[in-house]
This record gives structure tokens, sequence and C-alpha cells, in this order.
């Protein structure tokens, strides 16, 4: 029986050999055409942000099988992911240094817990250094040990065309002279900092739809690179001499100076959450009514942006 293609799938990221995505909670892997797909955890928290080591070999991710968002690796080959944080707050991971560290933002020596730091840990695990910025809570590294960063999160995807305050630049600081440079940025929100070939790339909405856009260090130049005019690019990472961004649901690939190339992906997941069921009602009924012969009632609903008010019936209708 031939499958559908699978949406919504997030967060991809690549290795010379495998693609990594977020799809029902887990991770999957695939190849670089979508193809062969399989499952790579099964846990029931929910697993984010996958990054490959400098290898390919092992992915680090973040989940909350343990309660707070904690930082995971797990081998490509599977098993059991081997938790390497263990913090009251939420540690994200947001990718490798080039010497095989996991790079990762957390607020837990913060003033608020919407400030955060970027850390770096060993996969043999110990006590997570600190980089030296205050406050970054995106980050990547290039070949050559310069940092890309955000110093704050960018605003609320649902905040679209967001302009003010909490725009977001993206800073270059080399960590050996600690200079440091920006982005040239407008009242937009430039977010998802990555590094391909001494160039940066990274997510803006410079121009309405958020798009990838390239940064080259040398010149200051910017410019864009993908025209998607239907939906945002929702994230943005580098691996293997390419980029690899999620956008309407579906996994991009796009090597700088060609055409993105959406990919058409396929996963057999048994969704549980997706079977006819029976569900008590009680807990959901916010209002009733009552006549001789029926009592009805309504579940409270949500919709983008706004809640759905119970259903009022006028006196003597």
């Amino acid at each position: 029986m031939s499958l559908p293609e699978t949406l919504l799938l997030r967060q991809p990221a690549l290795s010379a050999e495998h693609l990594a995505f977020v799809y029902a909670g887990d991770l999957w892997l695939a190849d670089h055409r979508g193809q062969n797909v399989r499952r790579l955890t099964a846990t029931p928290g929910y697993k984010q942000t996958p990054h490959f080591s400098p290898d390919g070999q092992v992915v680090a991710f973040s989940g909350n099988d343990d309660g707070a968002a904690s930082v995971y690796a797990v081998p490509v080959e599977g098993g059991m992911p081997r938790r390497l944080t263990y913090h009251p707050g939420d540690d994200l991971v947001r990718g490798w240094t080039p010497t095989g560290e996991v790079l990762f933002a957390s607020a837990r020596h913060t003033i608020s817990a919407r400030v955060r730091r970027l850390y770096t840990l060993s996969l043999e695990g110990g006590h997570p250094a600190a980089l030296p910025m205050p406050m970054a809570e995106r980050g990547a590294f290039s070949q050559d040990g310069r940092l890309a960063y955000t110093p704050f999160a960018e605003p609320f995807w649902s905040w679209k065309r967001y302009r003010g305050g909490m725009t977001v630049p993206i800073r270059l600081l080399d960590l050996d002279t600690l200079d440091e440079t920006e982005v040239p940025h407008k009242n937009a929100t430039d977010t998802f900092p990555c590094w391909l070939e001494g160039k940066v790339y990274f997510l803006s909405d410079r121009r309405g739809v958020v798009n990838v856009w390239q940064h080259e260090p040398g010149t200051g130049d910017v410019r864009q690179l993908t025209f998607h005019d239907d939906f945002d690019v929702r994230s943005l990472t580098a691996g293997a001499g390419r980029l690899a961004y999620e956008q309407g649901g579906r996994v991009h690939l796009l090597t700088p100076g060609e055409a993105p190339e959406p990919l058409q992906i396929t996963v057999s997941a048994d969704l549980p959450n997706l079977r006819p069921r029976r569900v008590k009602a009680a807990p959901h009924v916010t209002s009733f009514g009552l006549s001789p012969s029926v009592i009805s009632g309504r579940p409270k609903g949500r919709a983008p942006g706004q809640r759905i008010r119970p259903v009022r019936t006028a006196t003597g209708s």
C-alpha cells in the first residue's frame, strides 16, 4: 500500500550520510533523498533540536523524558539515549564545537529563565563550560572557531513581521581576541545562524516572509537566497556542504548558488493519538444546559490567536 507524503517534519539536520528531523515528538533518520526513513528515538517525551557531531556518528538533542528539556546524545546506529545534563531548567542543544563538544543554551546562571547563555559540554559528561557572552540564545561555530550567535530569543513565531525592541541581531565573535562584529541589521529579526565555507547563513524577515539569507564576513555583503512567499522558513542548519531547513511542513535542502530542493518524505509511523478512541467528556465540559430529555455540553476549544467562547443559547430558543 502506497503511503502519502508526510508533513509537519521539523528541525532538519545534515551529516555526510544522514538527514535527521523531528516528527511526532521523536527523532528520525533518512538519507539525503529523504528515503530509507527509520525512527531513532521511541520514548514518551518530546525531542527537539537534533544536531550531528562533527564525525556524523552521534546526534545530540534536547528531550523532556525526565522533566525539563535536557541534553541527550544517541548514536546514529540507535540505542538508549544518554542524558548529559541534569538541570531543573531547559537545556537546548544548539550544535557542536569543532572539537566535538555539545553546544547548548541554558538559563542556569542567569537572572531570569527568559535569558540564556551558551555552554559547551563533553560527551563524557562533567560540568558545562560557559562561553564569555553574558547573553546568548542561539549559536554556531565555524571550522576555525569563530562563533555566530544571537544575544536573545527571537519573538514568538506568531508575531508575524514584528518590528520593535525585540528584533534580534546576529553577532560574530572571535573567542581568542573577543573582537565582535554584527551582521548588518535592519529593524527585522535575524536568527538561526550557521556557517558554511566561511559564510554565515541565517533566517530573516527583512522582506516580510522569513527566508534564508547569506552574509559574507569579509565584505559585509548580505543577500537573500530563498524567496518563499507563502510560509515562513522555521529552522536552519548546515552540514555536509549544504543547508537544511523547514518550510511549509517539508524539509528542504539548499546548496548555495542552486535552487532549493524540497524532499518528499514518507514516515511509516504508529501514531496512537490518531486512533479512534473513547474520551471521557466530563473533564472537558465548560458549560451545559438542561432540557426535559437531553443534557448538552460543549468542550472548550482553541483557534489561532484567540479563545473559542462557549456557545450560549438565547432564552426560549
